[in-house]
């Protein structure tokens, strides 16, 4: 089965993915696509004519959605035991036979279309789904057709929304949120509707102002084998209604639908196991501007063909309350067999990366959760180093895409083997820690970075290289160099390297690159020889100068233990009360706990009992006129603690809590009750605000 496939073009190549590492920005997307939809040709059936474009694309839309994890919207109809484009027509022939009366004098107009195709997905999901119109002429058409006025609950178990008329910025939001939708073009006032199925459009339009998209269409493409639809490939623009060029002509948009699930769930797949043969296995985690993302990589090898494994998981990473809706690594440029990746994800790939996508609306992996990831190469490739990528979901809008925040992070990927050397570093550990300085106080963090180089090309490197250590950032002039001798193909040689920093607090994250072959001694296959990493140092500086705000508001300039010793709240080091507003005296804090999120799953343990395993998230808000120092939270039941930060007027700091509580023999559907509650620091203003209840349904 051809799997249905979201594209983004014209996005940043991974050779400038140093800007992915060293900070956030937004990701160049110019547009998107979504490949691999089943294109069915209007002659597919003997008794199919041009007149079956509604039949056609109703279930063309359909499909795509079950890809996406509504896998009953298309259902296995010829009993073959696939899920593939025969079921697709099935089922376009059920709807042009059936509530969709194509053969009829009439034929399939856009009343017939929609009630057919709401009355189906009512049936397969009731309450779950909207259908959007986009004809403010719609109401009487249906009436015509139904003798009923037109409602939003004119069908029983699905809403009809209208929307007014179509226009560009509603297809591309449509578009961008992954829904289906259907396009009805105006050939001719006296005859129906022409339909297509939206498959793309680019962001930026021609210097003619037209928008580029394209769609699925039914006419049949002479240059494939068999019958199969083709691509319709066009511009779009607005005049007083939105036009497409269509067979030479600007045909007015008469009518447009978009369907649409209500609810976009978090991303959450059980843990993936790297089974004991597989041919490698690597584990990062990688601090980012918005926390921390920990990759589980695991490659196997079927005969001639490799599949890659990816488990991201979500420990505090956080972007305006939603967590990781994008995963990006490199494509070396191996043609894709397959992929997977977790139910309401789009796979995306270009011809430099792999990349995943959730739609808008979704909260993606949140923290504490974890997304599954997957394709599958022609073999053999090698496991090298690579960075990866993490983004933000995506916000409403037309062309949000092109405006979604990304992250870089440290991971493995395919690389392909040649007949000649090729060098790859790749960080195996990384330590960064206050180094003491005897007889004064010392503000020197050393960093040091356990590697290895390996000859991963068919052929050996017949001459001594050197690797080199170096920072990134405001520490780009600290650096080091490792001797590599000749290695074979295949050989492997280890390295330790380390450099110092000056720094007030300890640097968080402090960013670096490691690059094998520096003065290019060995001509490669491949000669982007980097891997990037980062790590936080830990440590407070000896003596370390900081605000400290005392219990009567007055704010000093002193080391952490006078502050300490004076009863005040240290805001840091490196602060001064310059820029440091420690209140009124009078004022105080007051901490307020909200719960975020709590989800529970039923699980058997080893010894075959119910154990239900819990993830809380909270945050913590000092909502007082003074800042508050460090104190604990606790989560009942369960009874862990974790530790709450110093948090200054208005700062909040996110705490997460996972354990599980041991139930009987059998799981059950159980509700329970969680409880976070913050112990109050001294001089409160109100403690009765310390704790939030969230109740959690276990499954």
């Amino acid at each position: 089965m051809r799997r249905f496939v979201l594209a983004l073009l014209g996005v940043i190549l991974f050779a400038n993915l140093l800007g992915w590492v060293v900070a956030a920005q937004p990701e160049v997307i110019e547009g998107i696509v979504l490949y691999d939809m089943h294109l069915i040709s209007q002659e597919s059936l003997p008794h199919w004519t041009p007149r079956w474009t509604g039949p056609i694309q109703a279930a063309t839309i359909l499909a795509m959605l079950a890809e996406l994890g509504h896998s009953s919207l298309m259902p296995d109809l010829n009993g073959d035991g696939l899920i593939d484009e025969l079921d697709t027509i099935e089922l376009a022939d059920n709807f042009g036979l059936g509530s969709m009366r194509t053969e009829t004098d009439v034929g399939t107009n856009d009343a017939r279309l929609v009630v057919g195709l709401a009355r189906y997905v009512a049936e397969q999901y009731p309450g779950e789904f909207v259908l959007k119109i986009y004809d403010d002429g719609f109401p009487a058409e249906f009436q015509a057709e139904t003798g009923d006025s037109f409602e939003p609950d004119a069908i029983p178990g699905i809403v009809l929304q209208l929307m007014g008329e179509p226009t560009l910025n509603a297809y591309k939001v449509e578009l961008e949120s992954l829904e289906g939708v259907i396009v009805g073009l105006e050939e001719d006032p006296d005859r129906n509707n022409t339909y297509l199925s939206g498959r793309s459009l680019l962001f930026d339009a021609t210097p003619e102002g037209y928008t580029p998209v394209d769609f699925a269409w039914a006419v049949e493409d002479r240059w494939e084998p068999g019958h199969q639809g083709q691509v319709l490939e066009t511009v779009g623009w607005m005049a007083e209604r939105m036009v497409v060029e269509y067979r030479g002509d600007w045909t007015p948009v008469e009518f447009m639908l978009a369907l649409s699930p209500w609810d976009r769930p978090e991303i959450s797949d059980s843990p993936y196991s790297c089974p004991p043969d597989a041919i490698a296995y690597d584990v990062t985690e990688t601090p980012t501007p918005y926390g921390r993302v920990e990759v589980e990589e695991c490659v196997e090898r079927e005969g001639d063909v490799d599949k890659y494994t990816w488990t991201v998981t979500n420990i505090d990473f956080l972007i305006d309350g939603c967590g990781i809706c994008m995963f990006a690594v490199p494509n070396p440029g191996l043609p894709i067999l397959d992929h997977d990746e977790p139910s309401g994800v789009a796979f995306s790939p270009a011809a430099f990366a792999y990349r995943w996508y959730a739609s808008i609306g979704s909260c993606g992996i949140m923290p504490g959760n974890s997304g599954v990831f997957s394709v599958s190469v022609p073999g053999p490739t090698v496991d090298v180093p690579v960075p990866g990528a993490v983004g933000g979901c995506i916000p409403a809008g037309p062309c949000a895409l092109s405006t979604i925040e990304i992250a870089g992070i440290r991971t493995t990927g395919p690389r392909i083997v040649a007949d000649c050397p090729d060098l790859v570093a790749a960080i195996d550990d990384v330590s960064c820690v206050l180094k003491p300085t005897v007889g004064a106080p010392s503000n020197i963090y050393q960093l040091t970075v356990w590697a290895h180089v390996t000859n991963i090309g068919g052929a050996p490197a017949t001459v001594p290289t050197d690797v080199l250590l170096r920072g990134l950032g405001p520490y780009t002039g600290s650096m080091t160099e490792a001797p590599v001798p000749p290695l074979g193909s295949g050989d492997v040689h280890a390295v330790i390297m380390t450099f110092t920093v000056t720094a007030d607090a300890p640097p968080c994250p402090l960013e670096f690159v490691v690059v094998a072959d520096i003065h290019d001694d060995v001509e490669e296959c491949d000669e982007e020889n980097s891997v990037y990493g980062s790590t936080c140092c830990t440590g407070e500086p000896d003596g370390a100068i900081g605000a400290c705000c005392l219990p009567n508001g007055i704010c000093v300039d002193v080391t952490v233990a006078d502050c300490d010793a004076a009863g005040g709240s240290f805001q840091g080091p490196g602060t001064d009360c310059a820029t440091t507003d420690c209140g009124e005296p009078g004022d105080c804090p007051d901490l307020v706990v909200e719960i975020l999120r709590a989800e529970c799953s039923c699980t058997y343990s080893d010894k075959q009992f119910a154990e239900y395993s819990f993830t809380v998230s909270a945050l913590v808000r000092n909502a007082g006129s003074a800042p508050s120092p460090a104190t604990t939270a606790s989560v009942s039941p369960g009874g862990d603690t974790e530790s709450v930060a110093a948090l200054g007027v208005g700062l909040t700091d996110l705490i997460t809590f996972s354990f599980e509580v041991s139930g009987g023999r059998m799981c059950a559907e159980v509700e329970e009750t969680i409880v976070v509650e913050v112990d109050p620091v001294p001089g409160e203003c109100d403690e009765d605000n310390n704790s939030d209840e969230y109740d959690v349904e276990c499954h």
